[in-house]
């Protein structure tokens, strides 16, 4: 068999088996192997374990059409001896029974005592039909092959051709027909159907699943017609040829066994040797004589049983005679239907498969399309809230420093009008005396005379009354500070140290003409007391509302 088109993954599966089973037939494993999908502890437990499941597991339903059946003769008659054997078995159990006791009991006696039991076959039960329950035999379909390849001197198509291939390195299974093979001038070798080497229902399912025909061939070794049917119809080459070559499925077993014993029940063989042919048949109703929309079913479409010579329904002749004449101008055309059925079914899924996953690539794309768009209009919205928010913070926070500033304006006026009422400061001109010149906002300059005792609050208080707008005229000046105005130095140096800077008490700020630096206010420091005023000297005020209309355009950009 060739296993050169087999997949890793079954020529691992095929591997393991062999070593499971000490080198099971390859052939046999492949198949074993398909019946079960290959999995490799269904396959060893079908061969190790072949249990009584098939004579009573789930039977596959069959249509019996009988039309194309031969007519008349002995061969196709009912037996009665089912009858008598299913009145005679459960008798025989029961007599039987009371000996198989005290049978059992003598054995686990003589067991423990280490003495040999003979293996006596006094109460053995055969039942009169053949393939009876006692004749049935834990059988695996391999076993079988190989003991027909045995004693037909023949070989299975695929182990012919496997060895074949081994021998010359030709690829094996390369032509169907061995009716094409040259022959040497020994003697021509034999061949034998390609079995099945699987359970009877595994190759029902195979049947099935390949729209293909499967031939049954069902043998008891207890019939006189037995062995002439092996070797003259099983090994007919032109038989064999013709099964390989319109790709028939062959399955076959001797009714010993439980395989084929369950088999024969379901196909009504009464007679072996038995060959049936069955395939996917239209279901037929009384209700519609219309099969072409109707599902199909494995039906039995005949049945060949009785005695193997010439011209008898179990001849090579008359089989393929039947093949070629009946069974498959009957069968090929709905099979081919059936087949061509399937493969638009299969078009047509992969068709819809291909729709569905272009239909799902497109809608992949507009959700992704969607998403973006999605994701770039809430991020410019974030970005605009972002924006107005900070517009608005700004906003508010420029209307805040103008409310602030408005305040702290409105308090220093009244301080300074306040100042001006309440504070004499007097120009002092003398030896002593520190000339200041002021540069006041608005071109303004005053010269001014300090006494050597003056501080750098007189000089703070004397700008502070020069700044003073021309329309606040000194009869209106408050007569008493605000509540919050420090009284001293000390109140005003606290004020300050609490996170108030001198500039934003006073509004403006000392600069020296040169070199250009800021004089700061300093508690209880004279003026003459600065290094910079020790002589006198130029001084700027520059007003602070200048700078802080800066700082907010800053902060508005």
């Amino acid at each position: 068999m060739d296993t050169n088109g087999l997949s890793p993954e079954q020529q691992a599966a095929l591997t393991r088996l062999q070593e499971v089973t000490d080198g099971i037939d390859e052939t046999a494993a492949v198949n074993v192997l398909r019946s079960v999908g290959w999995d490799v502890q269904r396959a060893a437990e079908l061969l190790f374990e072949p249990a009584d499941t098939s004579a009573t597991g789930t039977r596959q339903p069959f249509e019996v059409d009988d039309s194309q059946q031969h007519a008349g003769g002995t061969n196709n008659s009912w037996s009665h001896q089912p009858r008598t054997q299913s009145l005679l078995a459960p008798l025989m159990s029961i007599l039987a029974y009371p000996f198989h006791l005290v049978t059992n009991l003598f054995r686990l006696i003589l067991n423990v005592l280490r003495i040999p039991f003979p293996q006596l076959g006094l109460f053995s039960i055969r039942l009169l039909r053949p393939g009876g329950s006692a004749n049935r035999r834990v059988d695996r379909p391999e076993r079988w092959i190989r003991e027909l390849e045995e004693e037909t001197g023949a070989l299975c198509l695929s182990n012919a051709r496997s060895r074949e291939a081994h021998s010359s390195g030709v690829e094996p299974g390369t032509g169907s027909s061995i009716s094409q093979r040259p022959t040497g001038t020994y003697e021509e070798p034999k061949y034998l159907p390609d079995f099945e080497a699987t359970a009877y229902e595994a190759f029902l399912k195979r049947c099935n699943d390949d729209i293909r025909i499967g031939c049954i061939i069902l043998v008891s070794d207890e019939h006189d017609d037995t062995a002439e049917f092996k070797r003259a119809t099983l090994t007919d080459r032109r038989f064999v040829d013709a099964l390989s070559s319109n790709n028939i499925l062959v399955w076959g077993g001797d009714v010993r066994s439980r395989e084929a014993y369950s088999a024969s029940e379901k196909l009504q063989a009464t007679t072996y040797p038995f060959v049936a042919f069955i395939a996917l048949q239209a279901k037929r109703s009384v209700q519609t004589q219309n099969s072409v929309n109707s599902t199909p079913a494995l039906t039995v479409l005949s049945r060949h049983q009785g005695y193997s010579s010439t011209g008898s329904p179990t001849s090579a002749s008359s089989l393929i005679d039947h093949i070629e004449r009946q069974l498959l101008p009957r069968v090929t055309p709905y099979l081919e239907r059936l087949i061509l059925a399937r493969r638009e079914r299969e078009r047509d899924r992969m068709l819809r498969d291909e729709q569905d996953r272009a239909f799902q690539q497109s809608k992949d794309r507009d959700r992704e399309r969607i998403e973006a768009k999605m994701s770039a209009e809430r991020l410019a919205r974030e970005a605009k809230e972002q924006e107005e928010r900070m517009a608005r913070i700004g906003q508010e926070r420029r209307e805040r420093g103008e409310a602030e500033r408005a305040a702290r304006k409105s308090d220093r006026l009244h301080r300074r009008r306040w100042l001006r009422r309440s504070v004499r400061l007097v120009d002092s001109p003398g030896k002593d005396a520190v000339r200041i010149a002021l540069s006041l906002p608005g071109s303004g300059r005053i010269i001014h005379h300090f006494h050597p005792d003056s501080t750098m609050t007189d000089l703070f208080s004397f700008v502070d009354i020069h700044l003073i707008p021309a329309e606040c005229t000194p009869e209106d000046d408050p007569t008493s500070a605000s509540a919050d105005f420090p009284k001293n130095d000390q109140e005003l140096e606290q004020l300050v140290s609490q996170g108030s800077p001198a500039d934003d008490w006073f509004g403006y700020r000392l600069l020296s003409a040169y070199p250009r630096a800021e004089i700061h206010w300093k508690p209880n420091c004279k003026i003459q007391d600065l290094d910079i005023l020790k002589q006198g000297g130029h001084l700027i005020v520059e007003s602070q509302d200048n700078v802080n209309r800066e700082d907010d355009a800053d902060l508005s950009d």
